[in-house]
């Protein structure tokens, strides 16, 4: 058997010497061969939420004011045919005051039953930007067309007068109206009428 070398005595006695001086720390610190428990700093902070935006409330539609269906230069009423091609020619035209009519069944010996239309038009003031409602009495089929723009149509055939409410927005100045009742079988009303106060 050899004899250890210098270099084994020497590797010996350093192993030696460091649990020597480790032993004493580890018997003064009884948690040391436990693993530790996270420190505050050793923790990362949750992450902040991001605020939800809250959603504002939807603007409430201005309740419409009255309009009082009072054309500026008077009304322009025009009874018309319906042509083969599906378009319309002017049976009659006259003007008038106010928009307050009803057929019992054709206008005309010359214009076939159900299939012509009266058509009424005139300008209105718009006192102020704003929301607007007029009150119409019909009997056929009604479109309603404000500066152009379809605002109520109707296809219901039901027999009899009934009554709807035309609803718009428009800015101060005037408001071209149009309406439209076609017959489709009875007699055709149209009244424009002065909508009653909410």
């Amino acid at each position: 058997m050899q004899r250890p070398g210098l270099r084994e005595v020497v590797a010996l006695a350093v192993l030696v010497a460091g649990i020597l001086v480790a032993l004493p720390f580890a018997l003064a610190r009884p948690e040391a061969g436990k693993p530790r428990e996270p420190r505050a700093e050793d923790i990362a902070a949750p992450p902040t939420p991001t605020p939800t935006p809250t959603p504002l409330p939807p603007t409430p539609t201005p309740t419409p004011q009255p309009l009082v269906p009072r054309a500026l230069l008077g009304w322009s009423l025009r009874f018309e045919s319906e042509e083969e091609s599906g378009s319309y020619a002017v049976a009659a035209a006259v003007r008038a005051e106010t928009v307050d009519i009803a057929v019992p069944s054709y206008p005309f010996p010359d214009v076939p039953d159900d299939r012509w239309r009266l058509v009424a038009e005139g300008l209105l003031a718009i006192p102020a930007d704003g929301r607007y409602r007029l009150e119409v009495e019909f009997d056929g089929e009604l479109r309603v067309l404000v500066d152009g723009n379809l605002v109520v149509a109707t296809d219901d055939p039901r027999e009899g007068p009934r009554r709807t409410r035309v609803e718009f927005e428009h800015a101060a100045g005037t408001a071209a109206l149009r309406l439209e009742v076609r017959d489709v079988g009875g007699p055709v009303v149209l009244r424009l009428l002065v909508p009653p106060v909410d």
